[in-house]
């Protein structure tokens, strides 16, 4: 958010008008941004140093890639002043639509009373492309949107992943969290992972990207098209799948990587975005077994890497805590009206299923059971007492104090 306060002054009939304004905006969006209903201007708000009052004030907003916008105040008193409201600064849709590289623009703010301008000041506005996360320091939450279960291509990952399930399971069924049993629902994360490493998948770094801060970010389409991705790009496309089936999924940021998780249980979190490692740590922890992580960029590994060589690596990278960044919440994003972003990947008027990829070996063989504690406080056949009851209580050494 960028806050800038500025004055002005001009003579007219011989007096001094003058007007400050505070004005608070996103200097940088994206249709992710206008897609969930963020507006860019977050305040706005008006002072007259003038000598007389206002009357019949005009505040308006227009600009080459911005819709016009007014704003109307019957009064302003001399030394008040006002919080604009009514008043949006919004990009044009189709132009955030279409663009593939981010966009140098701006807007004018303009006040006026009873004919006379009191206040004009341009703006800098930049109009990301389609594909581009504003990054962790402008709301990272919003990476939720390039989350996409609702993609054409995922049926065909999702129906080679209910193969995969049905060989180790004897059934092809994504029942999500309707079991309540950890060790089915981790199987059909198993059977995910191993889809997608019959994608043919293969790492590549970064896309070229002209700014500093944020990241273009390969679309599930286009990595599924054309057979690539970077740790983000994969993580993204795993959660896809994952949220495609009605498992809730995480990413986690560490210091120049990403990876994906998945929730075991139903869990809803209190935040979209969290920085608590240990939360992380404890959810994951043997007998705990609530979270699983995935090191995403096994998926696109010619190397026979199997889940549990996957969950390996992603547990072994998490507690290097100085390197951990903050995790997003996919589901709690949903909560919080994040919706994913529209699909863009027709061509011709036909979906594309092009570029076989890289061979990938199938490399899972056994998904490990999980047993987790369960502690019952009345044994079977076995009336407690209520200081029984207290002092297991007590006693109770779970994680879950």
């Amino acid at each position: 958010m960028l806050t800038l306060t500025h004055k002005m002054g001009e003579n007219t009939s011989n007096q001094q008008s003058k007007a400050v304004v505070r004005i608070d905006y996103l200097p940088k969006v994206n249709y992710a941004m206008m897609n969930n209903g963020i507006s860019t201007l977050s305040a706005l708000i008006v002072e007259n140093h003038d000598e007389k009052d206002w009357n019949l004030l005009t505040v308006s907003v227009c600009g080459c890639h911005v819709k016009d916008s007014v704003a109307l105040i019957e009064t302003l008193r001399a030394g008040q002043s006002v919080q604009v409201r009514n008043l949006a600064v919004e990009a044009d849709p189709q132009v955030l639509a279409d663009t593939t590289e981010a966009v140098k623009t701006s807007f004018t703010l303009k006040i006026e009373t009873e004919g006379t301008t009191v206040f004009e000041q341009t703006y800098p506005l930049t109009l990301m492309a389609f594909d581009e996360w504003a990054g962790g320091s402008v709301m990272p939450e919003f990476i939720a949107a390039f989350v996409v279960p609702n993609n054409p291509m995922l049926p065909k990952v999702i129906a080679q992943a209910a193969q995969f399930l049905h060989k180790w399971t004897g059934d092809s069924a994504f029942t999500e969290y309707q079991t309540q049993n950890r060790t089915k629902v981790r199987y059909q994360v198993a059977a995910i992972y191993e889809a997608l490493r019959s994608e043919g998948l293969f790492y590549s770094s970064i896309p070229a990207t002209f700014e500093s801060q944020g990241q273009r970010v390969r679309l599930t389409d286009k990595v599924l098209t054309d057979k690539t991705g970077n740790c983000l790009d994969l993580s993204l496309l795993m959660a896809s799948c994952l949220e495609s089936i009605g498992i809730y999924p995480v990413i986690v940021f560490m210091k120049g990587h990403a990876m994906v998780g998945a929730w075991l249980t139903p869990v809803v979190m209190p935040s979209m975005v969290s920085d608590d490692v240990s939360y992380l740590l404890k959810e994951t922890a043997d007998g705990n077994d609530n979270l699983v992580l995935i090191e995403s960029t096994c998926i696109a590994t010619s190397e026979n890497v199997s889940f549990e060589e996957a969950v390996g690596s992603a547990t072994k990278r998490i507690r290097q805590e100085d390197q951990f960044l903050y995790f997003v919440d996919i589901h709690r994003c949903r909560s919080g009206e994040i919706h994913p972003l529209p699909q863009r990947v027709m061509k011709d008027g036909v979906w594309t299923f092009e570029n076989e990829g890289v061979n990938h070996e199938n490399a899972t063989q056994t998904v490990s059971r999980r047993n987790h504690y369960e502690l019952s406080l009345e044994p079977p056949g076995q009336t407690l007492t209520k200081q029984q009851l207290w002092e297991r209580k007590l006693l109770d050494f779970s994680l879950r104090n």
